[in-house]
């Protein structure tokens, strides 16, 4: 029960940066907007964090200067992200001075909601749609009340027991014409991760190696990326739609080989949301290479041939 001790320390903020990052990823790649995770002292007490949605233009010789969006610009991209942190972080959603909200700040009045009366405005259409917003704040919980996190945290852990199941499900069934093909083996693992009181699950695609039509026990062959695409990009597309991507830890290879090969782009996250054990037949090695999950879904720039294929998700 060593997770104990987390449910009641203060809210991760590199952690839950990453997961705005991964989440809004298709909305930051404008570079005019940014996330900003703010303490909220001077507003409530430091039991609240901010997450703020914000656009801003550069005036040159690195002055910033915030400017305004539409509803109409973001509504496809925050109303799944709020959906996510909702899932995933403590919401109050009493509306009252001493919960979190869901504030829209335009130029002339600010309008807070509980997350419950958010939802469902925006299912309205025409809602701010050509309106002016100068940012979209939401407050979340920095601490938690014992008793209620316990117990929140031992009906989470309870309930997931069983959930691999349910995620395994998931994967076969979209990938269930490449595993009609035996020597595909799918994995799937869950542990429990940082803030959230939910496991992570940790999905592995690799291939059995055979001789004469007998598996070679503890062998794993080469898994060529032509020959699996047509399932497997449809799949990863589901994946993005049910579940958040996490960005994979780089795993110190010179603990599990004698080779030290991490190829990344950049310490960016979403830099990070696949990992391939990629097959280098020019010196006959291999290494962890790691891509952003979208890039694989356009088909682009991925490895020709590898032994596994992993994500992380929540």
């Amino acid at each position: 029960m060593k997770y104990l001790k987390k449910i009641f320390e203060s809210l991760d903020k590199d952690e839950l940066r990453d997961f705005c990052e991964i989440n809004l990823a298709y909305l930051l790649d404008n570079p005019d907007f940014e996330i900003r995770i703010e303490d909220t002292d001077w507003k409530k007490p430091s039991r609240f964090v901010s997450v703020v949605l914000c656009k801003t233009i550069n005036l040159g010789s690195g002055e910033m200067m915030r400017t305004t969006f539409t509803w109409g610009e973001v509504k496809d991209h925050v109303v799944p992200f709020v959906i996510q942190l909702h899932k995933n972080y403590k919401f109050n959603t009493s509306g009252s001075d001493n919960g979190s909200v869901i504030e829209v700040r335009q130029r002339h009045e600010s309008r807070e909601y509980t997350y419950e009366k958010f939802m469902k405005v925006v299912d309205n259409d025409n809602w701010y749609y050509d309106d002016e917003m100068q940012y979209i704040e939401i407050m979340l919980e920095n601490d938690t009340k014992e008793q209620e996190s316990l117990m929140n945290f031992l009906k989470s852990y309870n309930e997931s027991v069983g959930s691999v199941d349910d995620v395994k499900e998931f994967c076969s069934n979209y990938l269930a014409n490449l595993l009609d093909d035996t020597t595909y083996q799918l994995s799937v693992t869950s542990q429990m991760s940082g803030y959230r009181v939910s496991p992570s699950y940790f999905v592995s695609l690799t291939r059995d190696l055979t001789y004469n039509s007998s598996i070679i026990e503890g062998g794993q062959d080469l898994i060529y990326w032509k020959d699996i695409k047509d399932q497997v990009i449809p799949f990863l597309h589901m994946l993005i739609r049910e579940y958040s991507i996490e960005p994979m830890r780089l795993i110190d290879q010179s603990k599990l080989t004698y080779q030290t090969k991490n190829t990344y782009i950049d310490d960016n996250p979403r830099n990070r949301t696949i990992q391939f054990n990629r097959y280098l037949p020019e010196d006959y090695s291999a290494d962890f290479y790691y891509m952003d999950i979208r890039n694989v879904i356009k088909d682009e720039g991925v490895p020709e041939q590898f032994y596994q294929i992993q994500i992380q998700f929540y």
